[in-house]
């Protein structure tokens, strides 16, 4: 399973974003999360097809409203490149 782990200097909720990049149609899923009060947690992607794909951050903090995206590569069931993903680290 790829998910991604984090240690952030808050706790994050907001939603997590996922698309298929080589999908012929831009659908993609997107689901509400909540580290419940931890700065260091996992959130895993549910990635069943190799390819390319977008995930996207979307979460407040102190009135803040904070963004971040990257582009992942999966092959064979695992994460091959994470060209943007810094500072987050993908386990497998």
């Amino acid at each position: 399973m790829i998910a991604l782990s984090f240690n952030f200097a808050h706790p994050f909720k907001g939603r997590v974003l996922l698309r298929n990049l080589d999908s012929k149609t831009p659908v993609g899923c997107h689901r509400h999360f909540d580290s419940e009060g931890r700065n260091d947690f996992e959130i895993p992607l549910d990635i069943k097809e190799d390819g390319r794909y977008r995930v996207a951050l979307d979460w407040g903090y102190e009135d803040r409203n904070f963004f971040h995206q990257s582009d992942i590569l999966v092959r064979s069931g695992k994460l091959v490149s994470d060209q943007d993903l810094i500072p987050f680290l993908l386990n497998e």
